[in-house]
């Protein structure tokens, strides 16, 4: 091969080797949520379940949002493009999600003795069974 062909060869495989790394980023990422589970156990004062902290997941979803986007902004992302947009998405509405749910789990959490109290219960039996 002349110089001009060479580099050219050249230039095809170092493209080639950035797509391929960071289609291997987005499969690591996908992976790990394939595999991801909520941590729900039975809360001890009622007949209710709660989410258990869930600190390494939430970290895992910050962590892999800034990596979509960084990778996103790569120009070698072109062929991953829509994966990564789809899973950009969905770590959006998991992290909102999660949000909310903790924020309505601690008010019930606050709450639930309160309405576990004996008189409370003597006074609304069918709000106490729920």
């Amino acid at each position: 091969l002349d110089e001009e062909a060479w580099l050219g060869v050249q230039q095809v495989a170092e493209t080639a080797g950035r797509e391929h790394s960071i289609e291997r980023a987005l499969e690591r990422m996908l992976t790990y949520w394939r595999g991801a589970e909520l941590d729900i156990a039975p809360h001890a004062a009622s007949r209710s379940q709660v989410l258990r902290a869930m600190e390494e997941v939430q970290a895992a979803m910050d962590e892999h949002t800034a990596r979509c986007l960084a990778l996103a902004a790569s120009p070698y992302a072109k062929p991953v493009e829509e994966a990564l947009a789809n899973l950009l998405v969905s770590l959006r509405i998991a992290t909102d999600t999660l949000d909310a749910w903790f924020g309505v789990q601690r008010g019930w959490l606050h709450l639930q003795p309160l309405f576990a109290a004996a008189d409370i219960v003597t006074a609304m039996p069918a709000e106490a069974r729920r």
